[in-house]
């Protein structure tokens, strides 16, 4: 079943269960109020024997949680009933006493915006997958990897967007609190994959997004020479610049820019049709040893692998609120627009193989924070497979180059040009056929 199925079935049980809720709250009102207790009390304990029981219901039936915190469950489930009530109730009144509409017809506005609202939180708060910790996806990408020690060699190049990296880039200090000695951590672990994986050989590429200010590249060209000379040297390292490579986007690329360019300039490394494409963000909320499950996607039939932080077996820790509602809300906007069924569009760890990214490249024109779903928009209609793997994340924002406001809104403006760009490659023929046939592990 489609993700979107899926959220489609929990929100009609979650609405038959809100239907279930008033009538079991009319129910107990009126039962104890004709026992003579004061309506607010009465108001107040139907609401919490209703409350019990649709949390039961919502739990089992609606989202089927395994989460054993149950305690922890009914808390936020109670907390997130108490303001989407104090929203409806905020809402009446704007409605009746300002606008002047009856009170009768904003009952209907009132259930509408609570059901939704309640929903939202359930599904983002409340019924979350039940957590692990970073060594049981650890094992599970291993695991994955060892099933496919017969497959040929392959070399798996790793795109790094970097700007304004200058905090992030050197260890954590007293006076660099946000330090995350990017360079050093991600060379670990690719080298402890390669270490269980020596089939696998690695080539780790930096880009500089345009970073004309903090001279990102620069100092990553630093660092690397620093700790790592001999890879440098060998050309296992690489440090490249949009404004090298493409300065007629340079200065208005938002990511995009520097991902699609490093895409098209792979080329002069030679790779084969079956290695295989990375691309990660320049903070460590993604473990490159995860990897392993994105590769052994590609490996067993999979044109394009993403993680994602909102599919039911995956961990997400220190992510906030705002975080969490904004790439919900999102997504549903990339199903509505671009029809794209899957759970996490925005995260940026995603794996592709070379041979993809060949068929893809023609079309991409994306330059900012909205060409993730370019790239999987393009897959699609080329007819590839794309498969979604769990995902280890545990959020390190605090660096984050991404404005809460203004990027949410370029982004929602890239899904629209993106729209109107899908309906003319429709328009002009662009093959939907299903990818060519080819063995498993060529």
């Amino acid at each position: 079943m489609s993700r979107k199925r899926i959220l489609w079935v929990r929100f009609r049980r979650f609405s038959a269960v809100g239907i279930l809720n008033t009538v079991l709250h009319l129910f107990f009102f009126s039962a104890i109020y004709f026992l003579g207790a004061h309506y607010l009390l009465c108001q107040a304990i139907a609401f919490l024997c209703v409350n019990l029981i649709t949390f039961y219901i919502n739990r089992t039936w609606t989202f089927g949680s395994i989460d054993p915190r149950v305690g922890e469950q009914l808390r936020l489930y109670l907390l997130t009933r108490a303001i989407t009530l104090a929203a409806t109730l905020a809402q009446t009144l704007v409605l009746v006493e300002w606008v002047g509409l009856s009170p009768l017809l904003c009952q209907i506005t009132a259930v509408v915006t609570n059901v939704s609202l309640n929903f939202l939180f359930s599904q983002i708060f409340v019924f979350q997958s039940v957590p692990q910790d970073l060594a049981h996806y650890l094992y599970f990408a291993l695991i994955d990897l060892d099933r496919l020690r017969d497959v040929p060699p392959c070399t798996v190049y790793y795109l790094v967007p970097i700007f304004h990296e200058h905090n992030r880039l050197y260890p954590r200090s007293i006076g660099n609190p946000h330090g995350e000695d990017f360079v050093r951590v991600k060379v670990e672990q690719l080298e402890a994959l390669s270490a269980h994986t020596p089939q696998f050989q690695w080539r780790l590429i930096f880009i500089d997004d345009g970073d004309r200010e903090r001279h990102s590249g620069c100092l990553v060209h630093e660092r690397v020479q620093e700790l790592y000379p001999r890879k440098l040297a060998a050309g296992q390292i690489r440090v490249w610049f949009l404004e090298e490579l493409a300065p007629e986007i340079a200065a208005a690329s938002r990511k995009g820019g520097a991902v699609i360019t490093a895409l098209r300039h792979l080329e002069t490394l030679g790779p084969r049709p079956s290695d295989i494409v990375i691309y990660t963000d320049a903070d460590i909320s993604s473990d490159l040893r995860l990897s392993g499950s994105l590769i052994a996607s590609l490996l067993t039939g999979a044109d394009l692998s993403l993680s994602s932080r909102w599919h039911d077996g995956a961990t997400v820790v220190d992510r906030g609120i705002k975080q969490k509602i904004s790439s919900w809300i999102y997504n549903l906007l990339v199903y509505t627009l671009l029809g794209l069924d899957f759970a996490d569009t925005q995260n940026g760890f995603k794996a592709l193989r070379y041979d993809t990214v060949v068929r893809i490249r023609p079309y991409l024109r994306e330059i900012g924070f909205a060409f993730d779903t370019e790239i999987l928009m393009l897959t699609e209609l080329l007819g590839g497979k794309i498969e979604e793997i769990p995902i280890f994340w545990k959020d390190s924002a605090a660096e984050s180059n991404v404005s809460m406001l203004l990027d949410p809104l370029k982004a929602i403006g890239g899904l629209l040009r993106q729209r109107r760009y899908r309906h003319q490659l429709l328009r002009s023929g662009i093959s939907t056929q299903t990818a060519s046939t080819r063995p498993a592990h060529e």
